[in-house]
């Protein structure tokens, strides 16, 4: 039997790597989700159950898919993470989260943002959220290395901004 020391370590380990992926998938960047929003907002339909309930749903799957993304870029991310004054600090690059668990859990994320969306949405908000984790996932490993970088780097974040708020207009 396991004595009450090494319970406690065992908690401890756990509740270190919880918040080290809670940390790894940005909740603070759900907020650009928000802009989902915007069009029920302005043609004043907001609280209309139907329209709110569907928002609500899209903010998550967005949520999902772009926590998804986010832990798959790290990964790319974490050996040149690991030079930077401030990003070293993060789960992966300091090495609180494997390789492994990361690309788990951004492989988990995408595909049950995009079951969902094909189970629950109409065909073009699913193909948007295809869209918008290809697109997450193509800077991650092609377009950010691109000569243009800054421009392009830009260009591309505002799209996928721009994205989200096309999205929630059309559905």
């Amino acid at each position: 039997m396991a004595n009450l020391k090494e319970i406690k370590n065992s908690l401890i380990k756990f509740d270190g790597r919880l918040w080290s992926i809670l940390k790894s998938i940005r909740p603070r960047q759900w907020l650009k989700n928000f802009a989902l929003f915007a069009p029920a907002l302005f043609s004043g339909q907001l609280f209309e159950p139907k329209i709110l309930n569907r928002l609500l749903l899209g903010f998550v799957l967005y949520s999902l898919a772009s926590s998804g993304a986010y832990l798959f870029n790290d990964v790319i991310d974490a050996k040149k993470d690991r030079s930077h004054p401030f990003k070293k600090l993060r789960p992966i690059a300091a090495g609180k989260i494997s390789a492994k668990l990361a690309l788990t859990l951004s492989f988990t994320l995408s595909s049950s943002a995009l079951y969902l969306a094909y189970l629950t949405s109409n065909r073009f908000f699913f193909l948007s959220l295809v869209f918008f984790i290809l697109l997450q996932f193509a800077y991650s490993l092609f377009f950010r290395n691109q000569i243009c970088y800054r421009s392009f780097h830009l260009l591309l974040v505002d799209s996928l901004d721009r994205w989200r708020f096309l999205t929630s207009g059309l559905r």
